[in-house]
Protein backbone atom coordinates (compact mmCIF):
# COMPACT_ATOMS: atom_id res chain seq x y z
CA UNK A 1 0.00 0.00 0.00
CA UNK A 2 1.38 3.35 -0.61
CA UNK A 3 0.95 6.74 1.97
CA UNK A 4 -2.20 6.64 3.74
CA UNK A 5 -3.66 3.14 2.57
CA UNK A 6 -3.32 4.79 -1.29
CA UNK A 7 -2.11 2.35 -4.18
CA UNK A 8 1.68 1.93 -4.02
CA UNK A 9 3.92 3.25 -6.91
CA UNK A 10 3.61 -0.03 -8.84
CA UNK A 11 0.11 -0.03 -9.41
CA UNK A 12 -0.19 3.41 -10.02
CA UNK A 13 2.15 2.58 -13.20
CA UNK A 14 0.58 -0.31 -14.14
CA UNK A 15 -2.88 0.58 -14.14
CA UNK A 16 -2.92 4.80 -13.92
CA UNK A 17 -3.75 6.47 -17.05
CA UNK A 18 -1.25 8.60 -19.12
CA UNK A 19 -0.90 11.99 -18.77
CA UNK A 20 1.21 15.12 -19.79
CA UNK A 21 3.62 17.17 -17.73
CA UNK A 22 6.21 20.03 -17.02
CA UNK A 23 8.80 19.65 -14.44
CA UNK A 24 8.77 22.71 -12.50
CA UNK A 25 10.76 22.31 -9.60
CA UNK A 26 13.32 19.82 -8.18
CA UNK A 27 14.33 20.02 -4.50
CA UNK A 28 17.32 17.48 -3.79
CA UNK A 29 17.59 16.58 0.22
CA UNK A 30 20.05 14.07 1.44
CA UNK A 31 20.32 11.64 3.70
CA UNK A 32 21.47 12.20 7.56
CA UNK A 33 24.67 9.13 7.22
CA UNK A 34 27.20 11.87 7.40
CA UNK A 35 29.88 8.63 5.89
CA UNK A 36 27.86 8.37 2.92
CA UNK A 37 24.52 10.90 2.04
CA UNK A 38 22.52 9.93 -0.47
CA UNK A 39 20.26 12.72 -2.16
CA UNK A 40 16.57 12.39 -2.51
CA UNK A 41 14.60 13.83 -5.40
CA UNK A 42 11.44 15.62 -5.10
CA UNK A 43 10.03 16.91 -8.12
CA UNK A 44 7.13 19.53 -8.54
CA UNK A 45 5.01 18.11 -11.92
CA UNK A 46 2.58 20.47 -13.49
CA UNK A 47 -0.12 17.99 -14.90
CA UNK A 48 -1.93 19.32 -18.04
CA UNK A 49 -5.43 19.80 -17.08
CA UNK A 50 -4.86 18.40 -13.35
CA UNK A 51 -2.46 20.91 -11.87
CA UNK A 52 0.64 20.84 -9.63
CA UNK A 53 1.35 17.69 -8.28
CA UNK A 54 4.84 16.74 -5.20
CA UNK A 55 6.01 13.72 -6.12
CA UNK A 56 9.56 11.84 -4.04
CA UNK A 57 10.69 9.07 -6.87
CA UNK A 58 14.16 7.97 -7.14
CA UNK A 59 15.68 8.25 -10.89
CA UNK A 60 17.43 6.21 -12.63
CA UNK A 61 19.74 7.71 -14.98
CA UNK A 62 19.17 11.15 -13.35
CA UNK A 63 21.72 13.26 -15.88
CA UNK A 64 18.99 13.42 -17.99
CA UNK A 65 16.77 15.74 -16.18
CA UNK A 66 16.11 19.19 -17.10
CA UNK A 67 13.92 21.55 -15.49
CA UNK A 68 11.47 22.52 -17.72
CA UNK A 69 11.78 19.04 -19.32
CA UNK A 70 8.12 17.39 -20.62
CA UNK A 71 7.40 14.40 -18.63
CA UNK A 72 4.67 11.71 -18.87
CA UNK A 73 3.12 10.95 -15.99
CA UNK A 74 0.86 7.64 -14.89
CA UNK A 75 -2.43 8.98 -12.77
CA UNK A 76 -4.31 6.94 -10.40
CA UNK A 77 -6.78 8.88 -8.23
CA UNK A 78 -4.75 11.62 -6.52
CA UNK A 79 -1.44 9.25 -7.27
CA UNK A 80 1.16 9.53 -9.98
CA UNK A 81 4.32 8.35 -10.92
CA UNK A 82 6.85 9.80 -13.50
CA UNK A 83 7.23 7.48 -15.70
CA UNK A 84 10.82 8.10 -16.85
CA UNK A 85 11.44 5.37 -19.75
CA UNK A 86 8.23 7.54 -21.50
CA UNK A 87 9.64 10.41 -20.57
CA UNK A 88 12.97 10.26 -21.73
CA UNK A 89 12.94 8.30 -24.98
CA UNK A 90 12.06 11.05 -27.47
CA UNK A 91 15.62 12.51 -26.00
CA UNK A 92 17.12 9.05 -27.76
CA UNK A 93 17.72 7.77 -24.02
CA UNK A 94 17.01 4.16 -22.77
CA UNK A 95 15.90 3.95 -18.90
CA UNK A 96 14.21 1.69 -16.60
CA UNK A 97 11.85 2.44 -13.86
CA UNK A 98 13.43 2.87 -10.49
CA UNK A 99 10.40 3.30 -7.86
CA UNK A 100 11.85 3.30 -4.22
CA UNK A 101 11.33 5.83 -2.12
CA UNK A 102 8.42 7.08 -4.28
CA UNK A 103 5.70 8.73 -2.32
CA UNK A 104 3.33 11.54 -2.93
CA UNK A 105 3.99 15.02 -1.07
CA UNK A 106 1.28 16.77 0.81
CA UNK A 107 2.65 20.17 -0.85
CA UNK A 108 4.87 20.18 -3.63
CA UNK A 109 8.16 21.72 -4.23
CA UNK A 110 8.39 25.37 -5.01
CA UNK A 111 9.43 25.93 -8.79
CA UNK A 112 12.70 26.45 -9.63
CA UNK A 113 15.73 24.46 -8.01
CA UNK A 114 16.73 23.81 -4.34
CA UNK A 115 19.28 21.81 -3.32
CA UNK A 116 20.29 21.49 0.08
CA UNK A 117 23.88 20.11 -0.71
CA UNK A 118 25.87 21.55 2.50
CA UNK A 119 28.82 23.13 0.96
CA UNK A 120 26.75 25.44 -1.17
CA UNK A 121 24.64 26.51 1.39
CA UNK A 122 27.78 27.28 3.43
CA UNK A 123 29.54 28.84 0.39
CA UNK A 124 26.48 31.35 0.20
CA UNK A 125 26.76 32.09 3.94
CA UNK A 126 30.42 33.34 3.99
CA UNK A 127 31.30 34.42 0.32
CA UNK A 128 30.24 36.70 -2.15
CA UNK A 129 28.52 36.52 -5.23
CA UNK A 130 30.76 36.59 -8.34
CA UNK A 131 30.40 34.67 -11.75
CA UNK A 132 33.46 32.35 -13.51
CA UNK A 133 34.29 31.53 -17.06
CA UNK A 134 35.59 27.50 -17.67
CA UNK A 135 38.81 27.61 -19.20
CA UNK A 136 39.49 23.81 -18.61
CA UNK A 137 38.09 20.83 -17.58
CA UNK A 138 40.81 18.53 -16.38
CA UNK A 139 40.41 14.95 -14.18
CA UNK A 140 43.47 13.36 -12.24
CA UNK A 141 43.22 10.12 -10.50
CA UNK A 142 43.72 9.83 -6.71
CA UNK A 143 43.62 7.28 -3.95
CA UNK A 144 46.25 5.37 -5.68
CA UNK A 145 44.92 5.19 -8.90
CA UNK A 146 42.18 3.92 -7.69
CA UNK A 147 39.37 6.83 -8.00
CA UNK A 148 39.25 9.73 -10.19
CA UNK A 149 38.80 13.87 -9.71
CA UNK A 150 37.60 16.36 -11.92
CA UNK A 151 39.27 19.90 -11.35
CA UNK A 152 37.93 23.09 -13.38
CA UNK A 153 40.37 25.87 -14.23
CA UNK A 154 38.26 29.31 -14.04
CA UNK A 155 38.63 32.79 -14.51
CA UNK A 156 36.33 34.51 -11.68
CA UNK A 157 34.66 38.01 -12.07
CA UNK A 158 34.04 39.80 -9.03
CA UNK A 159 32.10 42.86 -9.17
CA UNK A 160 34.32 45.90 -9.33
CA UNK A 161 37.43 44.08 -9.37
CA UNK A 162 39.70 42.75 -11.84
CA UNK A 163 39.18 39.19 -13.05
CA UNK A 164 41.67 36.29 -12.11
CA UNK A 165 41.91 32.56 -12.75
CA UNK A 166 42.31 30.00 -10.21
CA UNK A 167 41.46 26.06 -9.71
CA UNK A 168 38.27 24.51 -8.55
CA UNK A 169 39.32 21.16 -7.30
CA UNK A 170 37.07 17.55 -6.84
CA UNK A 171 33.95 19.26 -9.02
CA UNK A 172 30.94 17.02 -8.16
CA UNK A 173 28.61 18.45 -10.85
CA UNK A 174 24.61 17.91 -9.88
CA UNK A 175 22.56 15.54 -11.94
CA UNK A 176 20.36 18.61 -12.92
CA UNK A 177 23.65 20.39 -14.45
CA UNK A 178 25.49 17.86 -16.33
CA UNK A 179 25.12 20.17 -19.18
CA UNK A 180 26.59 23.16 -18.00
CA UNK A 181 30.29 21.25 -16.82
CA UNK A 182 31.89 22.63 -20.33
CA UNK A 183 34.67 24.98 -21.44
CA UNK A 184 33.47 28.41 -22.02
CA UNK A 185 30.88 28.14 -19.78
CA UNK A 186 29.89 30.97 -17.90
CA UNK A 187 28.31 30.05 -14.37
CA UNK A 188 27.34 32.02 -11.27
CA UNK A 189 29.48 31.08 -7.94
CA UNK A 190 30.55 32.25 -4.33
CA UNK A 191 33.84 33.69 -3.69
CA UNK A 192 35.00 33.11 0.04
CA UNK A 193 35.36 36.72 1.93
CA UNK A 194 38.61 35.26 3.51
CA UNK A 195 40.37 33.44 0.85
CA UNK A 196 39.12 34.50 -3.05
CA UNK A 197 41.02 31.19 -4.22
CA UNK A 198 37.90 29.43 -2.69
CA UNK A 199 35.29 29.45 -5.12
CA UNK A 200 31.82 27.08 -5.20
CA UNK A 201 29.56 26.95 -8.59
CA UNK A 202 25.90 28.15 -7.97
CA UNK A 203 24.79 25.38 -9.73
CA UNK A 204 20.98 25.61 -8.98
CA UNK A 205 21.15 29.41 -9.81
CA UNK A 206 23.16 28.11 -13.53
CA UNK A 207 20.80 25.61 -14.25
CA UNK A 208 17.61 27.70 -13.62
CA UNK A 209 18.65 30.40 -16.15
CA UNK A 210 19.93 27.97 -18.55
CA UNK A 211 17.60 24.56 -18.06
CA UNK A 212 19.24 22.66 -20.76
CA UNK A 213 16.35 20.83 -21.77
CA UNK A 214 17.14 18.03 -24.44
CA UNK A 215 20.70 18.74 -23.97
CA UNK A 216 22.70 15.55 -22.99
CA UNK A 217 25.73 15.62 -19.57
CA UNK A 218 28.84 16.79 -21.03
CA UNK A 219 31.40 14.72 -21.06
CA UNK A 220 34.34 15.62 -18.58
CA UNK A 221 37.05 15.57 -20.29
CA UNK A 222 40.34 17.93 -20.31
CA UNK A 223 39.92 20.12 -23.29
CA UNK A 224 42.32 23.76 -22.62
CA UNK A 225 40.57 26.49 -24.40
CA UNK A 226 41.74 30.29 -25.15
CA UNK A 227 39.28 32.63 -23.86
CA UNK A 228 38.13 36.08 -22.55
CA UNK A 229 36.81 36.39 -19.45
CA UNK A 230 32.57 37.44 -19.68
CA UNK A 231 30.40 38.30 -16.41
CA UNK A 232 27.66 35.95 -16.30
CA UNK A 233 24.16 37.41 -17.03
CA UNK A 234 22.32 38.81 -13.80
CA UNK A 235 19.67 36.06 -12.94
CA UNK A 236 16.10 36.87 -11.31
CA UNK A 237 15.02 35.31 -7.99
CA UNK A 238 12.43 32.23 -8.57
CA UNK A 239 9.15 33.84 -7.64
CA UNK A 240 10.27 36.76 -9.55
CA UNK A 241 10.56 34.72 -12.79
CA UNK A 242 7.36 32.97 -12.44
CA UNK A 243 5.39 35.64 -11.83
CA UNK A 244 6.60 37.57 -14.95
CA UNK A 245 6.55 34.21 -17.01
CA UNK A 246 3.63 35.03 -19.83
CA UNK A 247 3.91 38.88 -19.63
CA UNK A 248 0.39 39.34 -20.26
CA UNK A 249 0.70 36.92 -23.66
CA UNK A 250 -2.40 36.11 -25.51
CA UNK A 251 -2.94 33.07 -27.53
CA UNK A 252 -6.30 32.49 -29.36
CA UNK A 253 -7.08 36.11 -27.72
CA UNK A 254 -7.05 34.81 -24.03
CA UNK A 255 -4.71 35.14 -20.81
CA UNK A 256 -3.38 32.45 -18.88
CA UNK A 257 -5.20 33.17 -16.53
CA UNK A 258 -8.42 32.47 -18.41
CA UNK A 259 -7.00 29.30 -19.81
CA UNK A 260 -6.98 28.06 -16.04
CA UNK A 261 -10.25 29.29 -15.32
CA UNK A 262 -11.78 26.89 -18.33
CA UNK A 263 -9.33 24.36 -17.86
CA UNK A 264 -11.05 24.20 -14.04
CA UNK A 265 -14.33 25.10 -15.18
CA UNK A 266 -14.71 22.40 -17.22
CA UNK A 267 -13.78 19.67 -14.29
CA UNK A 268 -15.80 21.71 -11.71
CA UNK A 269 -18.85 21.31 -13.95
CA UNK A 270 -18.25 18.81 -15.86
CA UNK A 271 -18.60 20.00 -18.83
CA UNK A 272 -18.94 17.15 -22.02
CA UNK A 273 -16.20 17.04 -24.21
CA UNK A 274 -18.57 17.85 -27.06
CA UNK A 275 -19.67 21.21 -25.19
CA UNK A 276 -15.95 22.28 -24.51
CA UNK A 277 -16.12 24.81 -27.13
CA UNK A 278 -19.63 26.40 -25.94
CA UNK A 279 -18.34 26.87 -22.67
CA UNK A 280 -14.78 28.30 -23.82
CA UNK A 281 -16.95 30.61 -25.52
CA UNK A 282 -18.55 32.24 -22.20
CA UNK A 283 -14.78 32.95 -21.40
CA UNK A 284 -14.31 35.49 -24.80
CA UNK A 285 -12.61 32.30 -27.07
CA UNK A 286 -14.01 32.51 -30.84
CA UNK A 287 -16.39 29.75 -31.73
CA UNK A 288 -15.01 26.63 -33.03
CA UNK A 289 -11.41 27.82 -32.43
CA UNK A 290 -11.31 26.36 -28.23
CA UNK A 291 -9.03 23.05 -29.05
CA UNK A 292 -6.56 25.18 -31.41
CA UNK A 293 -6.18 27.64 -28.67
CA UNK A 294 -6.15 25.10 -25.85
CA UNK A 295 -3.29 23.20 -27.98
CA UNK A 296 -1.64 26.39 -28.68
CA UNK A 297 -1.26 26.93 -24.57
CA UNK A 298 -0.34 23.48 -23.68
CA UNK A 299 2.48 23.53 -26.28
CA UNK A 300 3.57 27.07 -24.44
CA UNK A 301 3.10 25.14 -20.91
CA UNK A 302 5.77 22.54 -22.19
CA UNK A 303 8.30 24.84 -23.75
CA UNK A 304 8.89 27.11 -20.92
CA UNK A 305 9.06 25.80 -17.50
CA UNK A 306 8.11 29.26 -15.86
CA UNK A 307 5.48 29.67 -18.00
CA UNK A 308 4.15 25.95 -16.65
CA UNK A 309 4.42 26.81 -13.03
CA UNK A 310 2.77 30.14 -13.55
CA UNK A 311 -0.18 28.20 -14.69
CA UNK A 312 0.11 25.37 -12.08
CA UNK A 313 -0.66 28.00 -9.51
CA UNK A 314 -3.50 29.49 -10.72
CA UNK A 315 -5.25 26.14 -11.73
CA UNK A 316 -4.71 25.16 -8.46
CA UNK A 317 -5.88 28.80 -6.94
CA UNK A 318 -8.91 28.32 -9.01
CA UNK A 319 -9.90 24.71 -7.96
CA UNK A 320 -9.83 25.92 -4.18
CA UNK A 321 -11.58 28.52 -5.11
CA UNK A 322 -8.88 31.59 -4.32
Amino acid sequence: MGLFGGPDAEKVLAKGTAAGAVLEGILVKYTHDDNNRKPIYHFRVGVAGAGVLGIRQHISGSEAVRLGMPLVVRQLGDAAVIDWPASVAPFGVHAAHTLDRWKMMKEPPSAGIVDEEESMHSAAKKGSPASLVVSSIGERSVMFGMGSAIDFDVVVQLPGEEAYAVQVKKLEVPFYAGHLAVVGAQLPCWVNDRRQDKVTIDWPSAAMHNPGVGVSAAALRPEPVVHQPMATPPISDVRGQVDNADAGELIGGISLDTLAAIEVGLIKERVAPADYDAYAQRHGVASGTWAATSAAWQSKLRSDWRIGAKYGELFEAKQKGR
